[in-house]
């Protein structure tokens, strides 16, 4: 009796299987999307005797895109950053500067990169780096400078957050390269 009911349900199970069809609409989902600094394509000139090292970054963004409205701070799990922030300015500066590998630089440019977000309040890419610039032998500071840049965002997507801190990134890089082209 018992295999009879298993034989039964079974077959049941079968043919209720192949009639049974749900009709789930397609939805595209959220894709994560990864973004880049946009930077010009050569260096304007080359600046000599300095070799940039790795930034230092106190931000908490990473690898996601890091908003702020008003105090609260909120990532974006959906656009994320192709590299941390420190990776992305320090190779941005070497690719603006034109510098490849300079081993024998005499002075070393360092940044601790404070600021990598978007505000939302004020529609805005917010970038604020303290920078030196260090003589390479005996690690005198030749000089420290803050400098902090707001960029108007030209949209509400993580694209026009990247095209606003990448010309924050291009401000900052032409404003230390005067101090560089002082340097001995």
């Amino acid at each position: 009796m018992k295999g009879i009911v298993l034989s039964y349900a079974w077959t049941l199970l079968v043919v209720l299987t192949g009639c049974i069809q749900l009709n789930i609409p397609d939805s595209p989902g959220n894709q994560t999307m990864q973004y880049t600094l946009v930077l010009p394509s050569q260096a304007k000139t080359s600046v000599k005797n300095v070799a940039v090292t790795e930034f230092s970054s106190e931000s908490p963004a990473k690898f996601k895109m890091l908003s702020r409205q008003g105090t609260v701070q909120q990532f974006d799990s959906f656009a994320k950053w192709s590299q941390t922030p420190s990776v992305m300015v320090s190779s941005a500066f070497r690719k603006i500067y034109g510098i490849d590998d300079d081993v024998d630089a005499e002075y070393l440019l360092e940044g601790d990169i404070l600021t990598f977000e978007r505000n939302l309040d004020k529609k805005t890419a917010d970038l604020r780096i303290v920078y030196s610039v260090v003589k390479r032998s005996d690690r005198k500071v030749i000089f420290r400078k803050e400098l902090s840049s707001s960029v108007p965002l030209k949209g509400d997507t993580p694209a026009a957050f990247a095209e606003a801190m990448s010309k924050a990134v291009i401000e900052q890089a032409e404003a230390i390269r005067k101090n560089l082209d002082t340097l001995k």
